[in-house]
């Protein structure tokens, strides 16, 4: 790959490569201009030598990547170096001397052929423009930059810019480069982070060539690398100032066409998230390089002197240490009904057309595809598709079955139930998808005889090899994504990412895997759904895996459309510990039609006003088209933004009144079709003529930031602050180790408290355990106090449901209590049985889930806290003032460890926590897997068919089954109701035992660091060996070095991205 070609400093005898590529790299129209016709094989010989003086210039440097295959140089760049100030200043007068002097010589040396005039002209423009904007300050400048034609796409160029970045970022250096303002490579400087800040034009060629040789005026633009903290936005429909309007008429460039805007412009919500600052990426850089790097050569460089068994301890230590552990990527979930615009709107926020698939508004897309960060790798598109469990799997397989053999097969089945029949042709297709390569399912006709043999709905015959054709074609698919695994399918363009995930989409007919022609599938029904109820299921489950949730609907709908509020609802609302993030726009403080109206009079009143002052009457017609223009286009941008707003305040307000959540529902009205037109070049968008909407108001950019805010702020910060204490947590643990002098204490008495305070912190567990314990008897009292009124209710509503004709309530029992009753809405018997306990259990799990475990965790982190405390005072008790002294990076590192022991606590916790929430939507949802009621219902309801099967001849078959039925529900010791409560029982012991045996573990290794760490300051056996005492004395000093960066340079680095470093 090219991404592993290395990049190397170019010596002279690359000089002739060189220049060869660079001649052949400017074939511009303005490069031609000023180089004349001459082949670039001519002016790579007339450069050549000039480059290899350029070589060996002290303030000059290039750097090159070759094709490993053939050895030739493939990309360059051309650095000039930082310059020391002199020491004696030039004059502005001995400057321009000197200068006139430099441009002779250059002059001279130019090819006759070039345009010399021009050359020189362009060249003192741009240094006046360094002069202008740049001054004195040292910086980099980017003097050339080309890439092989065969050899683009491939991030070269990117690599070359970067490594000098980050070089820079560690000198604090400015980073200049200059760019024709039209050259394609803009949109790769402006990812990196460079920002325009000048331009030098040269308005009339012509005195530098004939016209028939002019093909364009020349604009050539000055770059700084810089730090982007708000968006740059184009604002369509700002015509002029006033007083430039008459100008603009006369020179036509109200025809201009207004560009496409170029997304990568963003900068990054920076404001926000501290990650987007370069004070955060310069503090890693740091810490890795200048810090932990440098202490890992060095104690490897001792090591090959003089080898020990501490120096091996201390580089097991450091390589540990070379990166920080950052946590997972944050999943996104979109949810909503079809053809609501969640594909649209995803393409929109990655803004790029077509990059995600749609269902075309059939069914509710699910695809499960994950879009990934990409870090530091070259290509920018990739996903990873995800298949679900094998279990998952196998039971979409029982269910299309049931429904197939319940609408075609059951003798016990509605002839007027029509959800029935409508369920069979979902369950055939899904057939005919998956098994298509068997003869059995060539066709409907086929596929009918074949089920059509079965005697029961358990029928082995049928039933057996539907699920081993199944798993056959699952271990298949699982396989294809094992060849992937821990890689995502990465791409250079969007239309090859779609080519590449097209097999694995449900919308998919024929996909064809490589290496895997003969799978079998007519449709690619990832995850084995496509159709009905079990796309919806799997679909909800993945959605409540996501740590964010989008829902989308049309916004003419969202604020007063029910179902779409009750998924809000579920989604993200149903905790009254749910914190939804602060909404990022400010609204203007108009909140009605009727304001805004007011203020449209008074902005049309003022125009009329301007349009009849004298300066204003050239053209008069055009003058009122552009007025009626602008008056109709500030109307429709005032409706959209009142309408906006009214969506908003609705959902907002029924958000806040539903949950009691203070904090408001984060909501974007967004216009995911106008904002994709203006990403596409439009010759037709002019200022005369410019679209309602701006990038900004289709408000697509406020939920990218939004998101990204989200995405990116969610345990990074602490995870760099981790970092550093760990990194100076072993510099005081290394320092400790090269201590030549060890104080004689009694090593004995002082061993004797940490080893104390080591067993002390199981018992601390155990007695905070017990007392999380006692949170969790309001949950089981509930039961306790409430289940009879429960079983009183469910039995009122088993004679309700005994009414039932016995074909209903048999179809009933058949599908575990789901069904669709003639001219009847669906019902669901376990959720109508459910809900009455719901009610009380719901708030209780709630405070469990958010009070219970924040009880827990500060109470015990406290006990951790004053344990510590009380070891380091009865340390002290223990020495004299020289002994402390002596201790005191002993004692500093105790202090971090104490520090480690809240982090352990609070991952533990963190642990507990989601355990806890898992089991509460276990208790709550009959969607989730493991429910404890559902599947005491779904044993219930095959209990009862097995005793009573359809065609028993028995003539009370139907009371049978009412009396089994109503009894089940409503046995309060092995009920379904008792069911839930020893369902939480048994796994609220297995979390707090599962948090004990964590935190012990996590308390063993910090205790083993604090036993090495006093064996360093007061070993049993001291090491006053000359070796010992050298190697201290060797070490120390790269030791107190990289102490010195990391509490001077990496903490002021932090600091300017807003995190503080005790």
């Amino acid at each position: 790959m090219s991404r592993d070609w290395p990049i190397s400093k170019a010596t002279e005898e690359d000089a002739e490569g060189i220049a060869s590529l660079l001649a052949g790299s400017w074939a511009d129209p303005f490069s031609r201009l000023q180089l004349g016709n001459a082949e670039s094989t001519d002016s790579a010989t007339v450069m050549t030598p000039r480059i290899a003086r350029q070589l060996k210039a002290p303030d000059m440097e290039m750097f090159i990547i070759r094709d490993p295959a053939t050895g030739k140089i493939v990309a360059v760049a051309q650095w000039q170096l930082p310059k020391d100030e002199p020491a004696n200043k030039e004059t502005q007068e001995e400057r321009d001397e000197r200068q006139a002097l430099e441009d002779e010589l250059y002059m001279k040396r130019l090819p006759e052929h070039s345009n010399k005039a021009l050359i020189i002209e362009f060249g003192a423009g741009l240094r006046k423009l360094r002069e202008e904007y740049i001054g004195d300050e040292k910086h980099y400048l980017l003097n050339n930059i080309a890439t092989h034609l065969d050899y683009r796409g491939q991030g070269l160029a990117s690599r070359l810019i970067e490594d000098i970045l980050i070089r820079a970022d560690a000198e604090k250096t400015l980073v200049c480069l200059e760019t024709a303002s039209d050259n394609p490579a803009m949109r790769m400087y402006k990812r990196l982070g460079f920002e325009e800040y000048g331009q030098f034009t040269i308005e009339d060629l012509s005195k530098f060539a004939s016209q028939e040789e002019l093909y364009q005026t020349k604009t050539s633009s000055l770059m700084k690398q810089q730090d982007r903290n708000e968006s740059p936005l184009f604002e369509p429909g700002q015509l002029a100032a006033e007083a430039e309007l008459d100008r603009m008429i006369e020179n036509g460039e109200l025809e201009n066409e207004i560009p496409a805007y170029d997304p990568t412009e963003e900068k990054l919500p920076a404001d926000k998230v501290s990650v987007f600052r370069p004070g955060f990426t310069n503090a890693l850089f740091l810490i890795k390089h200048k810090v932990a790097q440098r202490i890992l050569n060095a104690v490897q460089a001792l090591k090959l002197k003089c080898p020990s068994a501490e120096l091996d301890h201390m580089e097991q230590r450091i390589k540990k240490l070379l990166s920080p552990s950052f946590g997972r990527p944050v999943s996104v979930g979109w949810n909503g009904d079809a053809g609501k615009g969640k594909t649209s709107s995803i393409n929109a926020v990655l803004s790029v057309a077509n990059l995600a698939h749609t269902s075309s508004g059939s069914v509710a897309t699910y695809v499960p595809v994950e879009y990934l960060p990409l870090g530091d790798r070259e290509a920018p598109y990739a996903f990873e598709p995800k298949i679900c469990l094998p279990e998952e799997a196998l039971k979409c397989i029982r269910d299309y079955w049931e429904d197939y053999y319940g609408g075609m097969l059951s003798d016990d089945k509605d002839e007027d139930d029509m959800g029935a029949t409508d369920a069979v042709k979902p369950a055939r297709d899904a057939f005919l998808a998956l098994f298509s390569d068997i003869k059995q399912f060539a066709n409907e006709e086929t596929l009918d005889d074949f089920l059509g043999q079965a005697t029961s709905i358990d029928d082995p015959k049928i039933l057996s090899k539907l699920l081993k054709w199944g798993k056959e074609r699952y271990d298949k698919l699982y396989q294809i994504l094992a060849m992937q695994r821990g890689r995502a399918f990465e791409a250079q363009t969007p239309d090859d990412l779609g080519e590449i995930m097209r097999p694995y989409l449900q919308t998919a007919t024929d996909p064809c895997f490589e290496g895997h022609e003969n799978l079998g599938l007519k449709n690619s029904v990832w995850p084995f759904v496509k159709f009905g109820r079990q796309r919806v299921r799997l679909t909800q489950n993945y959605i409540k895996t996501c740590q964010v949730a989008v829902m989308v609907d049309e916004v003419k709908r969202a604020g007063d459309n029910e179902p779409f509020k009750q998924s809000i609802f579920e989604d993200i609302g149903d905790d009254a510990s749910c914190k939804p993030p602060l909404e990022l726009d400010e609204q203007d403080a108009l909140d009605s039609l009727k304001a805004h109206k007011i203020v449209y009079e008074q902005k049309c009143k003022k125009i009329g006003a301007k349009c009849k002052e004298p300066a204003y009457k050239k053209d008069p017609a055009l003058r009122a088209e552009l007025n009626d223009q602008r008056d109709n286009y500030k109307r429709k941008r005032i409706l959209i933004g009142a309408r906006n707003r009214q969506v908003k305040t609705a959902l907002k307000t029924w958000f806040r009144d539903k949950t009691g959540v203070k904090v408001p529902l984060s909501v974007f009205c967004v216009s995911t079709t106008k904002y994709m037109e203006l990403i596409e070049p439009d010759d037709e968008r002019t200022l005369k003529d410019p679209p309602v909407f701006t990038p900004e108001s289709t408000e697509i950019i406020a939920l990218r930031r939004h998101l990204l805010t989200l995405v990116n702020k969610r345990g990074q910060e602490q995870s760099i602050v981790n970092y550093y204490r760990l990194v100076k947590h072993l510099l005081n643990e290394m320092s400790l180790a090269c201590t030549g002098f060890k104080p004689m204490c009694n090593r004995n008495s002082l061993i004797r408290f940490i080893q104390e305070a080591h067993e002390s912190l199981p018992d601390l567990c155990r007695q905070h355990r017990l007392g999380f314990t006692k949170l969790l008897e309001p949950v089981l009292e509930v039961f306790s106090k409430s289940m009879q009124e429960w079983l009183r209710k469910a039995e009122s509503k088993c004679e309700k449901f005994g009414n039932y004709n016995a074909n209903s309530y048999g179809t009933f029992l058949k599908r575990h209590g789901v069904h669709k009753r003639p001219n009847q809405k669906k019902e669901n018997w376990n959720l109508t049985l459910l809900d009455f306990a719901l009610g009380e259990l719901e708030p209780l799990l709630t405070i469990l889930c958010s009070q219970g475990r924040k009880t827990f965790a500060n109470d015990l982190m406290q006990a951790f806290h004053n344990q510590m405390d009380d070891l380091e005072r009865e340390l002290r008790f223990k020495l004299d003032q020289t002994q402390i002294k002596l201790f005191g990076e002993f004692f500093e590192n105790l202090q971090l460890q104490n520090k480690q022991l809240e982090v352990l606590v609070r991952s533990a916790v963190r642990t507990l926590k989601e355990g806890l929430l898992k089991v509460g939507h276990e208790v709550t949802s009959l969607e989730a897997k493991g429910n404890p009621f559902l599947r005491h219902m779904k044993h219930t309801y095959t209990s009862i068919m097995e005793q009573y099967p359809p065609k028993s001849g028995k003539p009370a078959v139907h009371i049978n089954r009412r009396t089994m039925f109503k009894k089940a529900v409503t046995d309060p010791v092995s009920g379904p109701y008792q069911a839930i409560k020893t369902h939480i029982e048994t796994q609220a012991s297995v979390l707090l035992q599962t948090a004990d045996s964590a935190l012990k573990k996590g308390c063993d290794e910090i205790f083993v660091e604090i036993f090495h760490n006093f064996d360093q300051i007061c070993p049993e056996q001291e090491d006053y060996a000359f070796k010992a005492l050298e190697r201290g004395k060797e070490l120390r000093g790269d030791i107190e070095q990289a102490r010195q960066v990391l509490e001077g340079e990496v903490k002021e680095a932090l600091l300017s991205a807003g995190i503080k470093v005790a």
